[in-house]
């Protein structure tokens, strides 16, 4: 039997085709497969990245938080309250005597001291979006729960300040918004301590366990 050697020729080039086809397949499905896992690591990096800078906002902001609605306030502060009272809103102020006066100074106390920390607060807001997008929208609602406490310790301060005379109910509920602690004799409760609690046991809840142990931070 005779051998056709040019078909034989077009039948290899023609298997020569498949098998440099399957090449070609194979190396991009080895290709795409490897993208894959690039992308996942790469995804998996962010949310590692996104996870440290959140806690380390949450817990900057939780440590402004303590700051502003610590009880003791140094001569300093008292002298620069005052002095900014007297030079920005001294047509009332200057009315202003005995204890309507300190409520006044003490209340923009906090407020500077809410204005000294506003980059940890602006970092909170900024960095919600983010936690929104890798973590889900629990995350966010968390730390919109921590920014509400800023503006629960900021009202309180304006209006003690403002008004000269406060009946004892809402005296006791401003007090608890501005200062840790305020008005828990006898087991009563502080909303802005507990809130505050709660918000970040739940961002650490869902963050940590990526990082750490899964311990809570005291």
């Amino acid at each position: 039997m005779q051998i056709d050697w040019a078909a034989t020729g077009n039948w290899m080039q023609a298997w020569a085709g498949f098998a440099q086809a399957g090449a070609i397949v194979f190396v991009a499905y080895k290709g795409s497969d490897a993208f894959n896992i690039w992308r996942k690591q790469a995804i998996a990096g962010r949310r590692l990245d996104t996870a440290e800078h959140i806690l380390d906002v949450v817990y900057r902001v939780r440590r402004s938080l303590k700051h502003v609605r610590e009880g003791y306030m140094g001569n300093a502060e008292l002298i620069r309250a005052e002095t900014h009272l007297k030079l920005e809103q001294s047509d009332w102020f200057d009315e202003l005597n005995g204890q309507a006066r300190q409520r006044a100074i003490s209340g923009q106390v906090a407020l500077n001291r809410l204005a000294d920390d506003q980059r940890e607060w602006d970092e909170l807001w900024a960095v919600m979006p983010k936690a929104r997008s890798f973590f889900g929208s629990s995350l966010e609602v968390q730390l919109q729960n921590l920014w509400r406490q800023r503006g629960t310790v900021a009202a309180a301060a304006q209006v003690r300040a403002a008004y000269s005379i406060l009946e004892e109910d809402v005296a006791a509920k401003l007090g608890r918004a501005l200062w840790t602690g305020y008005g828990t004799a006898g087991g009563a409760k502080n909303e802005v301590d507990e809130d505050t609690a709660e918000a970040c046991h739940e961002i650490e809840r869902v963050l940590r366990p990526l990082l750490f142990d899964g311990n809570s931070i005291s």
